[in-house]
């Protein structure tokens, strides 16, 4: 989008659907199709079409299916707008305005609403006439990476394919030759705060590259089909892709996908994304970091005595990024939290410059061996570091079955007792001293305070008891701001061949099961008025009802002091 300005209306419902057609269109998808699958008049998206080819950010493109053969027309008159068609936009189904829209459009219009009665799934097998092997396969992102696209002294082609990564929330495998030649050709920043955000764009570009090699490739913003309701996202995907593959970690509050419907690598479903799932992996394994969930509205007094013996606290306000800080000043903060959003509250004994912090990849060959009658070992052929061998990253991977998706497993060491075991610790291991955020993408891009998004500051080969490690969370899909992971995660798709048929279908089981589990987990501790409430509509995951510790491996109904 070339010198693109949003002005948005509120309230423009024609702006509304100009928007949803944005994130909707592609070169395979003719204006018939584009209302079906939006459920809006054909009559309101050749409108829309006329306004995207008047305003020169698509252009006409000549169609075997809808050009009759008695009927001439000069391709030619739009040749200036393809640009040769490299780096264009959309290859849009124009003529469909020109040819005999009157038979079409009432033929349509009967067609749309013979379909309102079909069901969802109906709805999705009758848009999905394409085989498997010509769909695309897509990659899912937020905000956080148009954001980073946007920072920076890069080039003005780099800004504008933000813009376009924002405003029309997707970019088609045609455009990313040009998207992928500016990543390669962005400058080599030589300052410190800017060495990660090259390094950043450099594993985009890898990533895309790679997926590539598999199938055709959208880059699509999640925050765009939440634009479309609920069917209409199934249906477009359904229709489109093959596999959903989203970037680790992923900042969803609303679900966007059905998981027994489209095969998925990534956290897509709110739930996942929550405290609840935390909370959840926490009780499967019997480990995690001390933590407590407070409902919205809880006035805290004093927090439980388990969190006397720590230094610092993990806060994280509901569909929010978490914050590190110090226990003595903590009510003040997380009181004024609880004003507005539910809080999950973790100790920790270290600082955020002291937290110390190991990613460990998954999918991995899993093999058990019984050492006596009453347990049980997990060993790999893998050569692994001693912290990889971590039994609770294995027992994650058994109890949840990790071996159709892939990610990554959290662990932080929580077991110093004073920031001066944190400094020994970090000396022992060779571990530099981060200088303020300036090593995690600057202050602005990427919020360095949540662990899942920062970089492992230690390596995986150095000696410590397993004790002081506790595991932190699970993630799905591929991440981009740790170099190192982001490889190792691109190879086990290919080593677990993740992508190919059969696996997708696994993905659908597997994703299915699971957050029926988390949900069951949920349901425990909620009530039926609380289901039917708020988040109904947008699927989003509940907020608590009641405050929830979790301590010894159990997870407990807590009364505030």
């Amino acid at each position: 989008l070339d010198n693109f300005v949003m002005n948005r209306l509120t309230g423009d419902y024609f702006e509304r659907t100009l928007y949803k057609i944005f994130v909707s269109m592609d070169k395979h998808t003719n204006a018939e199709q584009l209302a079906q699958v939006l459920r809006v008049d054909l009559n309101l998206v050749l409108n829309a079409i006329s306004v995207f080819y008047r305003l020169g950010i698509a252009y006409r493109a000549p169609s075997e299916l809808e050009i009759q053969p008695n009927r001439s027309i000069d391709v030619g008159l739009n040749s200036s707008r393809k640009q040769s068609g490299e780096g264009s936009l959309v290859d849009l189904l124009y003529d469909a305005v020109i040819s005999d829209c009157s038979s079409k459009l009432s033929l349509q219009n009967q067609n749309i609403h013979s379909n309102a009665s079909l069901s969802n799934a109906d709805m999705c097998t009758s848009l999905t006439a394409d085989s498997l092997e010509s769909k695309r396969i897509a990659f899912m992102f937020d905000s956080s990476l148009t954001a980073i696209l946007m920072m920076g002294n890069l080039s003005n082609s780099l800004k504008c394919h933000a813009v376009t990564l924002f405003e029309v929330g997707k970019l088609g495998d045609e455009s990313l030759n040009s998207f992928l030649s500016d990543l390669a050709e962005a400058p080599c920043l030589t300052d410190v705060e800017m060495e990660r955000h090259n390094e950043y764009l450099q594993v985009l570009r890898c990533t895309i590259e790679y997926l590539r090699s598999f199938a055709e490739l959208d880059l699509i913003r999640c925050g765009s089909l939440l634009g479309l309701d609920s069917a209409a996202r199934m249906r477009l995907l359904c229709k489109n892709y093959r596999l959903l593959i989203s970037m680790a970690p992923l900042r969803v509050d609303v679900s966007l996908v059905n998981p027994s419907a489209v095969a998925t690598i990534g956290s897509l479903n709110a739930e996942f994304t929550s405290p609840w799932f935390q909370l959840y992996i926490y009780k499967t394994i019997g480990n995690g970091p001390l933590s407590l969930l407070l409902r919205r509205g809880t006035r805290l007094k004093c927090l439980p005595n388990p969190f006397k013996k720590y230094s610092h606290l993990i806060v994280t306000s509901w569909a929010h990024d978490p914050t590190i800080i110090t226990i003595n000043s903590c009510l003040i903060t997380i009181n004024e939290m609880l004003q507005h959003n539910a809080v999950f509250v973790q100790a920790t004994n270290c600082s955020l410059e002291d937290l110390q912090i190991l990613h460990i990849p998954f999918p991995e060959y899993v093999q058990k061996c019984t050492v006596d009658k009453d347990s049980t070992t997990t060993t790999t052929t893998t050569t692994r570091g001693p912290l990889e061998q971590h039994p609770y990253f294995w027992k994650i991977i058994e109890l949840l079955d990790l071996t159709v998706s892939c990610g990554y497993v959290t662990m932080i060491r929580i077991g110093c007792s004073s920031k001066l075991d944190c400094e020994n610790f970090k000396k022992a291991a060779g571990v530099e001293k981060k200088r303020g955020l300036m090593m995690t993408f600057g202050p602005s891009a990427m919020n360095s305070k949540d662990p899942r998004k920062t970089p492992s500051t230690c390596n995986s080969d150095i000696v410590d008891h397993y004790s002081c490690w506790t595991l932190y969370d699970c993630v799905f899909g591929v991440p981009l701001f740790d170099k190192r992971l982001n490889a190792s995660i691109c190879e086990k798709l290919l080593t677990f061949e993740l992508v190919n048929f059969t696996n997708a279908k696994a993905s659908l089981t597997f994703n299915t099961k699971l957050l029926h589990q988390v949900k069951a987990f949920i349901a425990k501790y909620q009530t039926e008025s609380v289901a039917q409430s708020r988040h109904t509509d947008d699927n989003a995951a509940p907020y608590p009802e009641v405050n929830l510790l979790f301590y010894e491996g159990e997870v407990t109904i807590w009364d505030v002091c």
